[in-house]
C-alpha cells in the first residue's frame, strides 16, 4: 500500500523488493491504479522474463487484453501476427452504474481503515511466530546442557523483571558481591520470585536457573501475543475484510475498463501492422505496453510521444546507460529492484571505454556504469545529490519455507524481512540439507567438477524424486562450465531438471533447489553475497548445498550457509562419491578407505568496559560485520561448556563461582564462539587476581577460543587497533566444531534474553 501511494504521488519512486516479497504483485497494483486514472504505462526489464511475468499475471486475472508484449523484434512480430479482432466476451458484462461505483468506492475507503490495522497485526503475528520458533529451538538446546535447581514463584513474573533479576545476579556473581536487603525484598516479596534464602549465596548456577525462567516467560509472552492477534482477526473477519476490498476493487477496475472500451465494443478491435506509427491510437487499445529496457526508446513511436508512467523492473540488472534512456520515455517513473541480487554484467570492451570517463576530474562516481547499475545510481543520487524520490522496502516474504529465507534474512537483509510464509503443507520433513563432497586434487576454474555432479546424480536426486516431480527441481551453479557438464551435453536435460547459472536463475523459482558450488576452495566469485542470496532464495520448499570441505570449513557466505543448515537441524551428509584421483594414486587409498568407513568491581573498570564496547561497536560497523559477529558482556564462563571432562578441580570450581567473560564473541549464523576480550584494570596486578586470570586463560585455551587482554591504561589508539585486529582474526579464523569444546548452543539463552545494561549485542 505504501509503495502504490508513493508511486501515484511522486514523479520518481523506488521500490526495493527482496525475493518473494511481492514485486510483481505490487507492479500489478500500481498498473491497476493507473488504469483507474486513464494513464498509459510502459513496463520494462533488462530481460523478457520479468515483463512476461507481468503479462502472464494480467492474463491469468482476465485482463491480458489490455497489454501488448513488445520489446525484441520476434516479440513484436508475434504480437502483430496474433492480434485478435474481438474483445473478451466478459468485457460487455462489466458495466456498472455511477451510483454503484460510488457505493463501492465508499465501502472500500471505510474498509481500508480496518485493513491497515489488520495488516499491522498480521505483520506482528508473523514476527511473534518467528521469534517463538527461535526461542523454542534455543530453549531446547539450552536445557540439554544446563540442569539447575528451579526457583519457585508465587505469581507469574514477566520477562523484563526476570531479566532484571538475572542481570543483577550475574553482576553480583562475577564480582563476588552480596545482594542488599532492599534488592532481595523487591525480588522476593514484591515480584514473588524465589524465597529469601535462595539469594543467600549468589552463584553462576543461580544465574543459569534465572536464564531458564527468562526463556519460559518469553515463550509464553509470544504465545499470548499470537493468541491475541488471532482473536482480533477472528472478531474483525480479518481475511474476509481483505477479500472484500479485493473483490470490490476488482469490480471497480472492470467497470473502468468497460467505460474505456465501450464505444469500441460494437465496432470490433482495431488491428495494427506497425505498433509505433500511431502511438496515441495504439495506447488507447493497449494502455499497458511491455518491453526490454534496451528497446524502451522504440516504444515512444515515430512522434516521440511520452508515456504517463514507466515501471522498470529488475533495475539492479539494468545498465545505467540504457536505464537512463528508458527513464526518458515517460513523465513519471517507478523503479523496482533489489540491491542484494545480481547486477548487470558489462563486457570487457565497454569497461575499458568507461574507465577514463570517471577519473578524479570526470563525472561523479555514482554515474560510473561499470560499478553501478540503475538502482545503485538512483540510491546514490538520493543520498548524495538530494534527489527527491521516496524508497519503499517490501518486507513481507511469502514464498519460501521459513528456514530457507531465514538464512537470507539474517545474512543479507539484517533481519528486516517479515516472514509471512510457514512450513505447513510443503511435504518436506526438513527444508535444508548439505552434501559435503569429496576433495579434489586439482581445481581449475575451467574444470567441470564430476565429483559434485556425481553427488547430485547418485545421492541427492534420488531422494528429491521421492518428494518432487523432476520439473520441480532446479540446479544452480556459479559456473557456466558446471552447468553445461550437468546438462550432459544437451540444451536441456532429458529428465526435466532445470540447470542454470545463478544469473540465469534470477527472477525464477523452483520447489526444490540444489546449489552446486563446483570450486574446491573458497573464492570471491563463488562466495559473492548477491550470488549466494539468489541461489538460496530460488528454493520454495527445499534447499540443498553441495560443496567441498575446504569451502564449508572456511570463512564466508557459503561456510555460514553450511553452519546455518547444521544449526537448523538440516542433514549434513559426507558424500561417498570419489574423484578418479582418489582411486588412482596409492597414497590416497588409505584416506579413501578411512573416509568411507567413518561414514571484583570498581567504577573505573565498569567505565572501561562500557568504553570498550563502544570501540567494539565502531570496529564491527567499520568492518561491515555487525550481521556476522555478535557479542555479549559479562557472560558466565560455565555456560560456554557442556563437556567438562578436560577441566581440573580448580578450573571447575572457578567456573562454578565467579568466572565471567568480559566480552564473548560469536558467529550470529550458528552461535559458535570465536573470541574473548578481557579488560583488566589496576586490581588485576594483585596476586589472587593474576591467578584467576591465568585460570581463565587456560580454560579458554582448552576450548580453542582465542583471548585478547586489554589493560585499562593501554594507549587509546593501540587499544582500538588491538580490538580491530582481534575481530579481523576472528572473522578469518577457522572454528572447527569437532575440535572446539565450546558449546555453541549454550549461547542461545544470552542471545535471546540478554539486554542492557549488563550485556550488549548488535541487536
Amino acid at each position: 500500500m505504501e509503495a502504490v501511494e508513493n508511486a501515484l504521488s511522486n514523479q520518481l519512486s523506488l521500490i526495493e523488493g527482496p525475493p518473494g516479497t511481492g514485486k510483481t504483485q505490487t507492479i500489478l497494483n500500481i498498473i491497476a491504479n493507473l488504469l483507474m486514472q486513464d494513464k498509459t504505462v510502459l513496463v520494462t526489464s533488462p530481460n523478457n522474463e520479468a515483463t512476461k511475468n507481468v503479462v502472464d499475471k494480467l492474463d491469468e486475472e482476465g485482463f491480458g487484453f489490455i497489454a501488448a508484449f513488445l520489446g525484441r523484434r520476434d516479440n513484436v512480430t508475434a504480437f502483430v501476427d496474433n492480434q485478435k479482432s474481438a474483445y473478451p466476451p466478459a468485457l460487455e458484462t462489466w458495466s456498472l452504474s455511477k451510483k454503484k461505483q460510488e457505493a463501492l468506492s465508499g465501502s472500500i475507503r471505510k474498509n481500508i481503515v480496518i485493513a491497515r490495522d489488520i495488516y499491522l497485526r498480521k505483520q506482528d503475528m508473523a514476527k511473534q511466530e518467528a521469534r517463538l520458533q527461535d526461542l523454542e529451538l534455543e530453549y531446547e538446546r539450552f536445557r540439554e546442557g544446563n540442569a539447575t535447581e528451579e526457583l519457585k514463584v508465587r505469581r507469574r513474573p514477566n520477562s523484563a523483571r526476570l531479566r532484571a533479576v538475572r542481570d543483577l545476579v550475574g553482576y553480583l556473581s562475577s564480582k563476588e558481591g552480596k545482594m542488599t536487603f532492599a534488592q532481595r525484598a523487591r525480588i522476593v516479596w514484591m515480584w514473588g520470585i524465589g524465597s529469601w534464602h535462595d539469594f543467600d549465596h549468589i552463584t553462576v548456577d543461580r544465574e543459569i536457573s534465572l536464564n531458564r525462567m527468562v526463556f519460559e516467560a518469553q515463550i509464553q509472552e509470544c504465545k499470548n501475543a499470537i493468541k491475541s492477534h488471532e482473536v482480533y482477526l477472528k472478531m474483525h473477519r480479518g481475511e474476509g475484510c481483505l477479500e472484500d476490498i479485493e473483490k470490490k476493487s476488482r469490480r471497480l477496475l472492470e467497470a473502468k475498463l468497460h467505460e474505456h472500451y465501450a464505444d469500441k465494443l460494437r465496432k470490433g478491435r482495431r488491428l495494427f501492422d506497425d505498433p509505433w506509427s500511431e502511438p496515441s491510437g495504439f495506447r488507447a487499445e493497449y494502455p499497458v505496453i511491455t518491453s526490454t529496457t534496451n528497446a524502451a526508446r522504440n516504444q515512444r513511436g515515430k512522434q516521440g510521444k511520452l508515456f504517463d508512467y514507466i515501471i522498470i523492473d529488475e533495475s539492479s540488472q539494468a545498465s545505467l546507460v540504457t536505464g537512463f534512456l528508458a527513464l526518458a520515455t515517460a513523465e513519471n517513473a517507478v523503479v523496482v529492484g533489489d540491491t542484494k541480487q545480481l547486477p548487470c554484467v558489462l563486457d570487457t570492451a565497454d569497461k575499458r571505454k568507461a574507465r577514463p570517463l570517471f577519473a578524479p576530474t570526470g563525472l561523479p562516481q555514482r554515474y560510473n556504469f561499470v560499478d553501478n547499475n540503475l538502482l545503485d545510481c538512483l540510491n546514490a543520487c538520493i543520498d548524495q545529490a538530494e534527489l527527491h524520490a521516496p524508497r519503499t522496502l517490501l518486507r513481507e516474504h511469502y514464498r519460501c519455507h521459513p528456514d530457507i529465507i531465514g538464512f537470507c534474512n539474517q545474512q543479507f537483509y539484517n533481519g528486516e524481512l517479515i516472514i509471512m510464509s510457514d512450513s505447513r503443507g510443503r511435504g518436506v520433513a526438513s527444508a535444508l540439507s548439505c552434501n559435503i563432497s569429496k576433495d579434489l586434487n586439482y581445481d581449475r576454474r575451467a574444470d567441470f567438477n564430476r565429483v559434485q555432479a556425481g553427488a547430485f546424480e547418485q545421492e541427492v536426486l534420488p531422494v528429491l524424486k521421492k518428494q518432487f516431480e523432476t520439473h520441480e527441481i532446479g540446479v544452480v551453479s556459479p559456473y557456466r562450465n558446471q552447468v553445461e557438464g550437468m546438462k550432459q551435453g544437451q540444451k536441456e536435460r532429458p529428465d526435466g531438471v532445470t540447470v542454470a547459472t545463478a544469473h540465469k536463475f534470477q527472477g525464477r523459482e523452483k520447489p526444490a533447489i540444489v546449489f552446486v558450488t563446483r570450486s574446491n576452495a573458497p573464492n570471491r566469485f563463488m562466495d559473492n553475497p548477491n550470488l549466494v542470496n539468489v541461489a538460496v532464495s530460488r528454493a520454495k520448499d527445499f534447499f540443498c548445498l553441495i560443496a567441498a570441505p575446504k569451502v564449508v570449513e572456511a570463512v564466508g557466505n557459503i561456510a555460514d550457509l553450511k553452519r546455518y543448515i547444521e544449526y537448523r537441524g538440516g542433514e549434513i551428509r559426507q558424500s561417498a562419491v570419489c574423484s578418479a584421483f582418489d582411486l588412482v594414486y596409492p597414497c590416497m587409498e588409505e584416506e579413501r578407505r578411512a573416509y568411507l568407513l567413518e561414514h571484583g568491581s570498581d567504577e573505573h573498570d565498569e567505565y572501561s568496559e562500557v568504553r570498550t564496547s563502544e570501540f567494539i561497536d565502531d570496529a564491527l560497523e567499520s568492518m561491515d560485520a555487525t550481521s556476522q559477529i555478535g557479542y555479549l558482556r559479562n557472560y558466565p564462563l560455565k555456560q560456554i561448556f557442556t563437556n567438562l571432562e578436560p577441566f581440573n578441580v580448580e578450573e571447575l570450581r572457578f567456573m562454578s563461582t565467579v568466572a565471567h567473560a568480559d566480552f564473548i564473541f560469536y558467529r550470529t549464523i550458528d552461535k559458535s564462539f570465536v573470541l574473548e576480550i578481557e579488560v583488566n584494570g589496576s586490581h588485576h596486578d594483585r596476586e589472587e587476581q593474576i591467578r584467576r586470570d591465568k585460570t581463565k586463560s587456560r580454560i579458554l585455551q582448552k576450548a580453542s577460543i582465542p583471548q585478547v587482554v586489554i589493560r585499562t591504561n593501554e594507549e587509546l589508539e593501540r587499544a582500538k587497533s588491538m580490538i580491530r585486529e582481534a575481530l579481523e582474526n576472528a572473522l578469518k579464523a577457522d572454528q572447527d566444531s569437532k575440535r572446539c569444546l565450546a558449546d555453541r548452543e549454550a549461547l542461545s539463552v544470552a542471545i535471546k534474553t540478554r539486554e542492557e545494561p549488563w550485556s550488549l549485542s548488535p541487536e
